[in-house]
């Protein structure tokens, strides 16, 4: 690789910006494009997120030099701090003239999950910026693609082969919703993976909204992978019928009149987090009406076992023997029994609507609990406390084929 210096410009980085009237949007960037950088091999940046998660906007790269050729962005979940799986999104664009930012829009399209690293994949017959600097920018680095997989540039600042990060900027907006509806927060008994469940690799959580409108996202708390270094999980919102979610397991129910949308995230590395799970088309819920949060992955799913814990819904996981789902009293562990996961650790967001309640579905109760209407997302803060890590077993006949 060779790089040609420029002009230095100050680089810097996490910032927000509120504009009167218009949607409040976070950036995420580096300045500096002192270093010109070979793309024609695609080079990589990684950036993390901050504490709250959002919808990617625009993402811009400084080119240097490439002359009325495509230069193509691509942003993909990382692994290890490397890009992995497909790309979130992809974005081709024609050049501007050189020596100039070029702005590539991803539509607000999907959601960057909060604290999580990504990566900013960039190709073009040409250059792009960069800086040498190790202050530059500390929320990510650089990365180049060598021998099949990625690697960073570590030699030393007085080497012309010395760059540290892209010159780049993240243009976010928020998750609509400004109300954190329903949710339960304890996450005090954790299934360490779904491959230790015998009854299912289907989970649900049965809830009812406070009020009526749109579900933008919901949140799932996790302990993280420990079978895969990356988990595609997919979420589903379906119709409640006798208490239980309709429909059966998400392998052979994706398609189904009961389901009103369905969404998909990634979980990597062994932590405790929540994952964001944002709907492009949000189903509108009434208030009162129970519905159930349907997913899947091996992935550390986390719960409560008090019974207080909440008492709009329950935890509930698809047997694929009988083919019905097993409510939360079933959903114990042979060596505790009187450990019981009453509900699975989760949040939902709603953009309220004043719509009224349809003629069939029953009145909101009066002083319903585990709710909080109109509580903006920021104010939310974690539970805490000490985790008791339940392995969820459960003896089945087998079927017979």
């Amino acid at each position: 690789m060779r790089w040609r210096f420029l002009l230095p410009v100050g680089g810097l980085v996490l910032m927000s910006a509120f504009a009167p009237c218009a949607e409040a949007t976070s950036s995420i960037s580096q300045s500096d494009y002192s270093v010109s950088v070979d793309a024609t091999t695609a080079v990589a940046q990684t950036f993390q997120m901050g504490s709250t998660s959002e919808r990617l906007g625009n993402v811009q790269v400084y080119v240097v030099n490439v002359p009325s050729d495509d230069v193509t962005v691509s942003v993909f979940a990382t692994a290890a701090g490397k890009p992995t799986g497909s790309p979130l999104g992809t974005v081709d664009g024609r050049s501007s003239d050189s020596g100039d930012w070029n702005s590539f829009n991803f539509g607000l399209t999907f959601a960057l999950s909060a604290n999580k690293t990504y990566a900013i994949e960039v190709q073009a017959v040409g250059t792009i910026g960069g800086t040498c600097s190790t202050s530059a920018f500390a929320g990510g680095t650089a990365l180049f693609q060598s021998h099949g997989g990625w690697v960073t540039d570590d030699s030393s600042a007085a080497s012309p082969d010395c760059v540290q990060d892209l010159a780049f900027s993240v243009q976010t907006a928020p998750i609509p919703g400004t109300v954190l509806d329903q949710h339960q927060d304890d996450h005090g008994v954790g299934a360490i993976s779904h491959e230790e469940l015998d009854v299912s690799n289907t989970m649900a959580q049965t809830f009812k909204p406070a009020i009526s409108g749109e579900l933008d996202g919901i949140s799932l708390w996790t302990l993280g992978t420990m079978y895969a270094p990356v988990v595609t999980v997919t979420v589903q919102i379906r119709t409640v019928s006798g208490g239980a979610p309709t429909g059966k397991s998400l392998t052979s129910d994706t398609s189904s009149s009961s389901v009103l949308a369905q969404a998909t995230s990634t979980v990597s590395g062994i932590q405790g987090t929540w994952v964001d799970f944002t709907f492009s088309s949000p189903p509108t819920l009434w208030a009162g009406t129970e519905y159930a949060i349907v997913f899947d992955g091996f992935a550390g799913w986390c719960g409560s076992s008090q019974a207080s814990s909440y008492t709009r819904g329950r935890a509930f996981a698809f047997d694929p023997a009988t083919q019905s789902w097993i409510a939360e009293t079933d959903l114990t562990e042979s060596s505790a029994p009187a450990t019981v996961l009453r509900n699975w650790t989760f949040r939902t967001y709603m953009t309220a609507s004043g719509a009224t309640l349809p003629p069939t579905s029953a009145a909101l109760p009066a002083g319903s609990e585990n709710q909080a209407p109109f509580l903006p997302i920021a104010a939310l803060i974690a539970a805490s406390g000490a985790m008791t890590i339940l392995v969820i077993r459960r003896t089945l006949p087998k079927t017979r084929g």
